[in-house]
């Protein structure tokens, strides 16, 4: 494991991941919801853990870790501030996590089938 390499940690059985950067010396720094932006011990993280592609490190390691200390804030909005928007920002500068746009895809097609569902009632309604 290098500095700056980005860290998945499996939760829930994998129906989601927490995410961390990798920054020596057995430590990580990661974004969690109710305490902002923390530095913890390698061995503290919770869950099975997967190394990310470097291919998506656009930023040099250095500044990315010092980009990931100069944000100690306590933001965090599961949709657009969550721990794998902040290790893809601080790695890429661009604000994303895959997780957020599987869960909105999955949501407009429930709606879909959902609204489908209810043009059905509706015709079905009318045609009786």
């Amino acid at each position: 494991m290098k500095r700056g390499d980005i860290l998945e940690y499996k939760r829930a059985g994998g129906l989601f991941y927490h995410y961390g950067m990798f920054i020596g010396d057995n430590k990580v720094i990661h974004r969690d919801k109710g305490k902002g932006v923390l530095v913890s011990e390698l061995n503290d993280m919770i869950g099975d853990m997967r190394i990310t592609s470097p291919k998506c490190h656009r930023v040099p390691t250095e500044q990315a870790i010092d980009t990931a200390f100069k944000i100690q804030d306590d933001r965090y909005n599961p949709l657009t501030e969550n721990c794998e928007h902040f290790v893809n920002y601080v790695r890429s500068h661009k604000k994303s996590s895959i997780q957020v746009k599987k869960v909105l895809s999955l949501c407009g097609y429930i709606l879909y089938i959902l609204m489908s569902k209810q043009k059905l009632i509706s015709t079905w309604q009318n045609i009786v």
